[in-house]
Parts: structure tokens; sequence; C-alpha cells
């Protein structure tokens, strides 16, 4: 996973310290637009830019504020401004995430530094393995979880019976592993992978297991900080924010034709969408399952562009097909659902953001219903 680029590090030069007050009047003014609006969100991020971050809550609060306004900025150089303070805002993370007192207040969110704990089904744990091997790691069996023995006897085709009766699932799991020279994780995956039968027995029999997961994103990709779709120039708002919409005039727009991807692209959007999910502790099915193959997406105007996932047909439903989707705005992932089409049908569910509520909310899910 590569780094990004920190710029400068915290805490500012004046030190003084970043407060919640600031922070708050930095959100409100960044859904102003018009006037002398972009004046003062430049003004505040100046100010801001030069105090020490040394409070979690100020920090996660701050960070979202800043994601809003890389999503719905007034113009190119405010989203800049932006952009640079989110750099020195995960410098700040990283300090403040080594704090006993603020892990905390870090955990489950998502932010770069942090780190979050989830049961995820087989595909998505196998995924995070081969893709991001040193920032996930096996914590523990769930309550009720089959003994790792009885698993083992249907993954492994030889192994001995005085090293499967022996201690719990957590020893049996360490001598395994450590002989194997592999994680802990690594080769539990390995090993329910190489069982004979089908993918959906595999799934099951992990599941089975209730394997509790850490994943830690750092300061990569898989971080909300700098989880991103595909890059393309930046919508900016000089004319504020569409409050208002006609639904039906957006809903019998001809949808634009489907960009061509490259494989490469694909992968991106998979990853993207993947990633984002599991620092939050989330899944969904046809994400979870989507092969590259599987992924459309359709740029829509106003910086809005939607990743659509299908699932594998041997995976798909036998009646309706549920699609999974990711908005991105100015290549922002700003909400993520599903739906499932049948007949004349379509039964939706969209989760916009925290971070990006107050924004253009109602215009995205019309966008949805069109698509």
């Amino acid at each position: 996973m590569t780094a990004p680029s920190l710029g400068r590090p915290d805490p500012g030069p004046s030190g003084q310290v970043l407060t919640a007050d600031a922070v708050e009047s930095t959100r409100a003014s960044a859904g102003t637009f018009g006037g002398k609006a972009a004046r003062e969100k430049a003004r505040l991020l100046r100010e801001n830019s030069t105090r020490v971050i040394k409070d979690a809550r100020v920090l996660l609060a701050y960070h979202d504020c800043l994601l809003f306004m890389l999503a719905y900025p007034e113009t190119v150089a405010l989203r800049a401004q932006a952009d640079g303070e989110l750099r020195r805002l995960a410098g700040a993370a990283r300090r403040l995430a080594g704090r006993k007192r603020d892990e905390l207040a870090f955990e489950g969110s998502g932010v770069a530094w942090s780190r979050s704990r989830a049961a995820f089904s087989f595909p998505v744990a196998r995924w995070l393995v081969d893709r991001y091997p040193d920032h996930v790691e096996f914590e523990r069996f769930g309550e009720g979880a089959e003994s790792l023995d009885s698993i083992l006897a249907l993954c492994l085709p030889e192994i001995e019976e005085t090293i499967l009766t022996k201690g719990t699932s957590g020893e049996l799991l360490d001598v395994l592993s450590s002989q194997a020279g592999r994680s802990r994780l690594g080769w539990l995956i390995d090993a329910v992978n190489g069982m004979p039968g089908s993918e959906k027995l595999r799934d099951h029999v992990y599941g089975s297991l209730r394997v509790q997961i850490v994943v830690r994103p750092g300061d990569g990709e898989m971080s909300r900080t700098f989880g991103r779709g595909l890059p393309h120039e930046p919508f900016v708002h000089r004319e504020g924010l569409i409050r208002h919409v006609d639904p039906l005039a957006i809903m019998s727009e001809a949808l634009p034709r489907r960009r061509t991807l490259a494989r490469a692209e694909r992968v991106r959007l998979v990853e993207a969408a993947r990633g984002l999910l599991a620092v939050l502790g989330r899944e969904t099915e046809p994400i979870s399952l989507c092969q590259p193959e599987g992924v459309e997406y359709l740029e829509l105007g106003r910086g809005v562009a939607i990743s659509l996932y299908w699932m594998p047909p041997g995976r798909r439903l036998p009646l309706d097909s549920h699609v999974g989707f990711v908005l991105f705005k100015n290549a922002m992932p700003v909400a993520y659902g599903g739906g499932g089409p049948f007949l004349s049908l379509c039964r939706i569910g969209v989760n916009i953001f925290e971070a990006y509520r107050g924004g253009e909310s109602a215009y995205l899910f019309r966008q949805v219903l069109r698509v």
C-alpha cells in the first residue's frame, strides 16, 4: 500500500490548538456558496492550518468537514486547500491514534491510522489477506464458533489426531500457522481455500468459525481519508448546491453511454468499494462477490458517477439480480447501496455517508433511481 505524501506535518506553526468551535464554523461555512462564501472558506482553512490538532474527536469532525469540501468545492483553489489540510490531518491522526486515550475514539471510523474490527464473509477475508496482508490480522474466534479441529478435519488432506485434539482453537491456530511460516489469518484462509467442494461450502465452513478480524488501513487508499474512485476533472459548485429537484425530470433523462473501462480501472473500482466498506466493518454481497468483469461505470454529470457491481451468474438469486453500487462525487465515495431489479420493479436502498449529508443528497438519490 503506497502512502500518500502528507505535506506539511502537524503541528501548525502558530502553536494554537484547533478547537471544536473552529471546526463547527468551518463545517457551517462549507455548505454556503456565492458572494463572499468562497473567501470565508479559504480564510477558515488558512487559520485552521496553523493550529495544532490535539483532540481525536475534533480531528474526526474536521476530517469529515474536509471530505465534504472535496466533494462539493466552490473553486479549484478551495479543493486544493482542503486536500492539503486532509494530508496534514493524516499526520496528526497517526500521532493521536498511538495514544491509548484516543484509541477508542478512532475505532471503526475508517480514518487514516484507525482500526476496525469485524467478522467478514470468506470472499472479503480472502481478498483482504491477498490484497492487504500487512494491514489485517486475526483477533479471535467469536462466541459460538465451531472448534477449529473439527473444521480442519474437512480442510486438510492429512493431519495427526494428536495435534488436532490438543489445546484450544486459538492455540492450535498458533501452532499450525507458526509451523507454516504464515500469519494466523493467512494460514486459516489458505486452509479453507484448499478445502474440496463449492465456494458456497467454503463460505459456510469459514462462517462457522466466526473469525474476528482487525483492519488497520494506515494512510493508504483503503482508509476513508484517501479512498477515491476514478480520477476526472473536478466539478466546482460556482452556482451552489441543488437543494430542490424535480424527480420525474431527472429520472426521465436518457442515461449516458457506459464508460469503457480498462481492467485496471475495474479492479480499482472493486477495491475502492470493498476497502471502504471493510474499514467501516460493513459489506454487501454484490460488492463482496463481484469480479472486475462484472463492473459497470456511468458518469452522470455535475461530478457524479456511479459504479455498478453485478454478482457472478453462479451466485445470483434465482429471480431478481441483486446489484450493488457506489456513488462518487468528484471521485469521493459519497454513498453505497443496492437494488433488486425484477420485471418492471426495483427495490432500492441507499446509504449516504455521514460526512456528505447536507450536500446534494436528494439529487444523488434521484440519480440512483434514474440509473
